[in-house]
């Protein structure tokens, strides 16, 4: 039997996802390059419900509550309900700082004796969790890469850099060229502000989303040239 919070969760979610038919209601369908279907998010209301291929197959999805900047991890076949938000992520990075804190401080002396590569290795490996300043943590800047259409639908590309170096494409259409409503639009923004505050909350130094990023992506990239389309 279901759990009650899981039940009660649901519920809750469905009975925002399902507005009276005069209410705003978007429905994006992202495709890879050999044509699978690998993401699609469904906005009405104050509800985003984003689902993956990978956590499709699984039963998976994600609920975004924009009322309350919240991320609600579902997973049916376990019958289980994660909510997570940027204050959520910022304690759970501290308490994992505070327990690999005195592993860390012995590792930081080992790593004085090593040749220059093997610290670098090490370095890279452990990520921010090697880092002591802000000084220390990865740059993140955009660079605008042109107008260009995709599907007939005129866009911005724009580039997503660490520290000088491109991670992720993105060619970005207005609200109006993209036909999208006002209220549909303002909702995907609230959840574009949380996911960064979020993956920023992480790792002290993540911008997967740009801040500039106002509008909707029709063509996103990674930085081995994989492409998501929007197909509808």
């Amino acid at each position: 039997m279901a759990s009650l919070d899981y039940r009660m969760t649901i519920l809750a979610a469905l009975a925002l996802l399902v507005p009276a038919a005069a209410s705003a209601d978007t429905k994006a369908v992202y495709q890879s390059t050999n044509g699978d279907d690998t993401l699609i998010f469904s906005i009405k209301g104050p509800m985003v419900r984003w689902e993956a291929s990978d956590f499709r197959k699984d039963g998976r999805y994600v609920l975004y509550d924009s009322t309350r900047k919240t991320m609600i991890l579902v997973d049916d076949k376990q019958q289980r309900v994660t909510e997570m938000d940027p204050e959520t992520m910022r304690q759970q990075r501290a308490a994992m700082q505070a327990r690999m804190a005195p592993m860390l401080e012995q590792l930081k002396k080992r790593m004085q004796n090593m040749p220059p590569e093997q610290r670098q290795m090490i370095q890279q490996r452990m990520g921010n969790l090697m880092q002591d300043s802000p000084a220390a943590k990865a740059t993140f800047t955009t660079k605008a890469l042109g107008s260009a259409r995709v599907h007939g639908i005129p866009c911005e590309r724009m580039s997503v850099l660490r520290n000088g170096k491109a991670m992720h494409e993105f060619c970005v259409a207005s609200r109006s060229d993209a036909g999208m409503p006002r209220a549909d639009y303002n909702t995907m923004l609230k959840m574009f502000d949380t996911m960064r505050n979020m993956a920023t909350a992480a790792t002290s130094s993540s911008m997967v989303i740009p801040e500039n990023l106002k509008g909707l992506p029709i063509e996103m990239k990674d930085g081995s040239g994989k492409a998501q389309t929007l197909k509808s």
